[in-house]
Protein backbone atom coordinates (compact mmCIF):
# COMPACT_ATOMS: atom_id res chain seq x y z
CA UNK A 1 0.00 0.00 0.00
CA UNK A 2 0.88 3.67 -0.03
CA UNK A 3 1.48 4.05 -3.77
CA UNK A 4 -1.39 6.54 -4.17
CA UNK A 5 -4.41 4.51 -5.33
CA UNK A 6 -6.86 6.10 -2.92
CA UNK A 7 -5.46 9.59 -3.48
CA UNK A 8 -5.90 9.26 -7.25
CA UNK A 9 -9.45 7.97 -6.82
CA UNK A 10 -10.24 10.91 -4.51
CA UNK A 11 -8.99 13.39 -7.11
CA UNK A 12 -11.33 11.87 -9.70
CA UNK A 13 -14.25 11.56 -7.26
CA UNK A 14 -14.01 15.17 -6.03
CA UNK A 15 -13.45 16.75 -9.44
CA UNK A 16 -16.19 19.34 -10.04
CA UNK A 17 -16.80 18.06 -13.58
CA UNK A 18 -17.34 14.53 -12.28
CA UNK A 19 -19.56 15.72 -9.45
CA UNK A 20 -21.68 17.69 -11.90
CA UNK A 21 -22.05 14.83 -14.38
CA UNK A 22 -23.51 12.28 -11.93
CA UNK A 23 -26.76 12.56 -9.98
CA UNK A 24 -25.50 10.50 -7.05
CA UNK A 25 -22.10 9.69 -5.57
CA UNK A 26 -20.98 7.10 -3.02
CA UNK A 27 -17.61 6.17 -1.54
CA UNK A 28 -17.19 2.93 0.44
CA UNK A 29 -14.04 1.52 2.07
CA UNK A 30 -14.19 -2.26 1.62
CA UNK A 31 -10.90 -3.79 2.88
CA UNK A 32 -10.48 -7.51 3.59
CA UNK A 33 -13.99 -8.58 4.60
CA UNK A 34 -16.31 -8.65 1.58
CA UNK A 35 -19.93 -8.86 2.70
CA UNK A 36 -22.26 -7.82 -0.17
CA UNK A 37 -25.12 -6.98 2.20
CA UNK A 38 -22.96 -4.86 4.51
CA UNK A 39 -21.34 -3.08 1.56
CA UNK A 40 -24.75 -2.41 0.04
CA UNK A 41 -25.87 -0.83 3.31
CA UNK A 42 -22.71 1.28 3.31
CA UNK A 43 -23.43 2.43 -0.25
CA UNK A 44 -26.94 3.48 0.76
CA UNK A 45 -25.61 5.35 3.79
CA UNK A 46 -23.03 7.13 1.64
CA UNK A 47 -25.69 8.09 -0.91
CA UNK A 48 -28.13 9.32 1.69
CA UNK A 49 -25.57 11.16 3.88
CA UNK A 50 -28.15 11.38 6.67
CA UNK A 51 -28.24 7.57 7.04
CA UNK A 52 -32.03 7.55 6.64
CA UNK A 53 -32.11 5.51 3.46
CA UNK A 54 -32.33 2.01 4.93
CA UNK A 55 -35.74 0.39 4.97
CA UNK A 56 -36.80 -2.27 7.45
CA UNK A 57 -39.37 -3.56 4.94
CA UNK A 58 -37.15 -3.98 1.87
CA UNK A 59 -33.81 -5.74 1.74
CA UNK A 60 -30.72 -3.54 1.32
CA UNK A 61 -30.41 -4.66 -2.31
CA UNK A 62 -34.03 -3.71 -3.04
CA UNK A 63 -33.62 -0.39 -1.27
CA UNK A 64 -30.52 0.47 -3.28
CA UNK A 65 -32.13 -0.62 -6.55
CA UNK A 66 -35.08 1.72 -5.91
CA UNK A 67 -32.88 4.57 -4.74
CA UNK A 68 -30.67 4.67 -7.85
CA UNK A 69 -33.32 3.77 -10.42
CA UNK A 70 -32.93 5.87 -13.59
CA UNK A 71 -30.10 7.85 -11.95
CA UNK A 72 -26.54 8.58 -13.03
CA UNK A 73 -24.40 7.04 -10.28
CA UNK A 74 -20.70 7.13 -9.42
CA UNK A 75 -19.51 4.54 -6.91
CA UNK A 76 -15.99 4.14 -5.53
CA UNK A 77 -15.07 0.88 -3.79
CA UNK A 78 -11.76 1.52 -2.08
CA UNK A 79 -9.29 -1.25 -1.16
CA UNK A 80 -11.13 -4.26 -2.60
CA UNK A 81 -9.77 -7.77 -1.92
CA UNK A 82 -12.65 -10.07 -2.93
CA UNK A 83 -11.76 -12.68 -5.58
CA UNK A 84 -15.16 -14.42 -5.74
CA UNK A 85 -17.17 -13.75 -8.88
CA UNK A 86 -20.49 -14.72 -7.25
CA UNK A 87 -20.05 -12.16 -4.44
CA UNK A 88 -19.13 -9.45 -6.91
CA UNK A 89 -22.13 -10.23 -9.14
CA UNK A 90 -24.45 -10.14 -6.12
CA UNK A 91 -23.16 -6.71 -5.11
CA UNK A 92 -23.62 -5.36 -8.65
CA UNK A 93 -27.19 -6.61 -9.15
CA UNK A 94 -28.93 -3.44 -7.86
CA UNK A 95 -26.79 -1.28 -10.16
CA UNK A 96 -28.74 -2.55 -13.18
CA UNK A 97 -31.64 -0.22 -12.32
CA UNK A 98 -29.50 2.90 -12.71
CA UNK A 99 -29.45 4.85 -15.96
CA UNK A 100 -25.67 4.71 -15.69
CA UNK A 101 -23.51 3.33 -12.88
CA UNK A 102 -19.77 3.86 -13.10
CA UNK A 103 -17.74 1.94 -10.50
CA UNK A 104 -14.15 2.81 -9.64
CA UNK A 105 -12.31 0.07 -7.75
CA UNK A 106 -8.95 0.43 -6.02
CA UNK A 107 -7.08 -2.74 -5.13
CA UNK A 108 -3.58 -4.06 -4.52
CA UNK A 109 -4.43 -7.34 -6.25
CA UNK A 110 -4.10 -7.82 -10.00
CA UNK A 111 -6.46 -10.81 -9.74
CA UNK A 112 -9.14 -8.60 -8.22
CA UNK A 113 -8.58 -5.97 -10.90
CA UNK A 114 -9.10 -8.58 -13.62
CA UNK A 115 -12.23 -9.89 -11.88
CA UNK A 116 -14.00 -6.51 -11.84
CA UNK A 117 -12.48 -5.21 -15.07
CA UNK A 118 -14.91 -3.89 -17.72
CA UNK A 119 -12.49 -1.66 -19.65
CA UNK A 120 -9.80 -2.98 -22.05
CA UNK A 121 -7.08 -2.11 -19.54
CA UNK A 122 -6.99 -1.32 -15.84
CA UNK A 123 -4.78 1.48 -14.57
CA UNK A 124 -1.75 0.33 -12.61
CA UNK A 125 0.13 2.87 -10.48
CA UNK A 126 3.91 2.69 -10.33
CA UNK A 127 6.14 3.86 -7.51
CA UNK A 128 7.78 7.26 -7.86
CA UNK A 129 11.16 7.56 -9.53
CA UNK A 130 14.19 8.67 -7.50
CA UNK A 131 13.83 12.21 -8.84
CA UNK A 132 10.09 12.35 -8.14
CA UNK A 133 10.59 10.93 -4.65
CA UNK A 134 13.24 13.50 -3.78
CA UNK A 135 11.13 16.33 -5.20
CA UNK A 136 8.13 15.29 -3.06
CA UNK A 137 10.27 14.94 0.06
CA UNK A 138 11.82 18.39 -0.41
CA UNK A 139 8.44 20.04 -0.88
CA UNK A 140 7.22 18.73 2.46
CA UNK A 141 10.32 18.39 4.65
CA UNK A 142 12.33 21.51 4.02
CA UNK A 143 11.23 24.84 5.46
CA UNK A 144 12.90 28.21 5.98
CA UNK A 145 14.47 26.83 9.17
CA UNK A 146 16.09 23.69 7.77
CA UNK A 147 16.05 24.00 3.98
CA UNK A 148 19.59 25.33 3.60
CA UNK A 149 21.33 22.69 5.73
CA UNK A 150 23.52 20.49 3.48
CA UNK A 151 23.83 17.72 6.08
CA UNK A 152 20.05 17.42 6.41
CA UNK A 153 19.66 17.26 2.65
CA UNK A 154 22.17 14.42 2.48
CA UNK A 155 20.38 12.51 5.25
CA UNK A 156 17.06 13.27 3.56
CA UNK A 157 18.25 11.62 0.36
CA UNK A 158 19.09 8.48 2.33
CA UNK A 159 15.65 8.51 3.96
CA UNK A 160 13.98 8.84 0.55
CA UNK A 161 15.82 5.74 -0.71
CA UNK A 162 14.41 3.78 2.23
CA UNK A 163 10.87 4.76 1.21
CA UNK A 164 11.16 2.83 -2.09
CA UNK A 165 9.17 5.34 -4.11
CA UNK A 166 6.00 5.15 -1.98
CA UNK A 167 4.35 8.61 -1.75
CA UNK A 168 2.65 7.86 1.57
CA UNK A 169 5.92 6.81 3.20
CA UNK A 170 7.74 9.85 1.82
CA UNK A 171 5.09 12.36 2.89
CA UNK A 172 4.70 10.77 6.32
CA UNK A 173 8.39 11.03 7.20
CA UNK A 174 8.83 14.40 5.51
CA UNK A 175 5.93 15.83 7.53
CA UNK A 176 7.46 14.46 10.71
CA UNK A 177 10.80 16.15 9.99
CA UNK A 178 9.63 19.42 8.47
CA UNK A 179 10.09 21.45 11.67
CA UNK A 180 13.05 19.44 12.94
CA UNK A 181 16.43 21.20 12.76
CA UNK A 182 18.33 18.72 14.94
CA UNK A 183 20.59 16.63 12.73
CA UNK A 184 20.59 13.73 15.19
CA UNK A 185 16.81 13.40 14.97
CA UNK A 186 17.12 12.98 11.21
CA UNK A 187 19.88 10.41 11.72
CA UNK A 188 17.68 8.52 14.20
CA UNK A 189 15.16 8.00 11.40
CA UNK A 190 17.66 6.62 8.91
CA UNK A 191 19.36 4.43 11.54
CA UNK A 192 16.16 2.94 12.97
CA UNK A 193 16.04 -0.86 13.23
CA UNK A 194 12.50 -0.79 11.82
CA UNK A 195 13.94 -0.57 8.32
CA UNK A 196 15.64 -3.94 8.85
CA UNK A 197 12.43 -5.85 9.56
CA UNK A 198 11.42 -8.24 6.80
CA UNK A 199 8.58 -6.62 4.88
CA UNK A 200 6.65 -7.43 1.71
CA UNK A 201 7.69 -5.54 -1.41
CA UNK A 202 6.60 -1.88 -1.42
CA UNK A 203 5.54 -1.97 2.23
CA UNK A 204 4.82 1.36 3.89
CA UNK A 205 4.56 0.19 7.52
CA UNK A 206 8.12 1.01 8.70
CA UNK A 207 7.70 4.67 7.82
CA UNK A 208 4.29 4.85 9.49
CA UNK A 209 5.63 3.24 12.66
CA UNK A 210 8.58 5.62 12.70
CA UNK A 211 6.19 8.53 12.40
CA UNK A 212 4.12 7.21 15.31
CA UNK A 213 7.15 6.60 17.52
CA UNK A 214 8.29 10.18 17.01
CA UNK A 215 4.95 11.73 17.88
CA UNK A 216 4.60 13.79 21.07
CA UNK A 217 2.89 11.92 23.88
CA UNK A 218 -0.42 13.78 23.61
CA UNK A 219 -0.78 12.78 19.95
CA UNK A 220 0.05 9.14 20.68
CA UNK A 221 -2.74 9.07 23.25
CA UNK A 222 -5.15 10.49 20.69
CA UNK A 223 -4.24 7.78 18.19
CA UNK A 224 -4.58 5.04 20.81
CA UNK A 225 -8.07 6.30 21.64
CA UNK A 226 -9.10 6.15 17.98
CA UNK A 227 -7.66 2.63 17.64
CA UNK A 228 -10.50 1.41 19.88
CA UNK A 229 -12.80 1.63 16.87
CA UNK A 230 -12.94 -0.96 14.06
CA UNK A 231 -11.08 -0.54 10.79
CA UNK A 232 -12.73 1.79 8.25
CA UNK A 233 -15.06 3.23 10.91
CA UNK A 234 -16.39 6.59 9.71
CA UNK A 235 -15.89 9.18 12.43
CA UNK A 236 -18.03 12.19 13.10
CA UNK A 237 -15.86 15.19 14.01
CA UNK A 238 -17.86 15.99 17.14
CA UNK A 239 -17.71 12.35 18.22
CA UNK A 240 -13.91 12.38 18.08
CA UNK A 241 -13.69 15.67 19.96
CA UNK A 242 -16.05 14.34 22.63
CA UNK A 243 -13.97 11.18 23.00
CA UNK A 244 -10.76 13.18 23.40
CA UNK A 245 -12.49 15.49 25.86
CA UNK A 246 -13.73 12.59 28.00
CA UNK A 247 -10.21 11.14 28.03
CA UNK A 248 -8.82 14.56 28.95
CA UNK A 249 -6.66 14.79 25.83
CA UNK A 250 -7.47 18.36 24.84
CA UNK A 251 -5.56 20.12 27.62
CA UNK A 252 -2.02 19.43 26.40
CA UNK A 253 0.57 22.07 25.68
CA UNK A 254 1.19 21.36 22.01
CA UNK A 255 4.39 23.44 21.98
CA UNK A 256 6.19 20.96 24.20
CA UNK A 257 6.90 17.50 22.82
CA UNK A 258 7.36 16.10 26.33
CA UNK A 259 3.99 17.27 27.63
CA UNK A 260 1.45 14.70 28.81
CA UNK A 261 -2.31 15.34 28.59
CA UNK A 262 -3.33 17.77 31.28
CA UNK A 263 -6.27 17.90 33.61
Amino acid sequence: GGVGKTTLAQLVYNDSRIQGFFDMHAWVCVSEQFDPTYITKSIISSLEKDNCGLSEVCSPHETLAKRIKHKMVLLVLDDLWNERRDCWDLLCEPMNTAKLCMIIVTTRSERVAKLVQTMPNFYSLNCLSSEESWSLFKQVAFTVDNGNTPNLQEIGMSIVKKCKGLPLAIKTLASMLCYETCEQRWKDVIESELWDLEQPRNEVLPSLELSYKNMPIYLKRCFVAISLYPKDYIFDRNQVLQLWKVLDLLQSDRHNNETCPGG
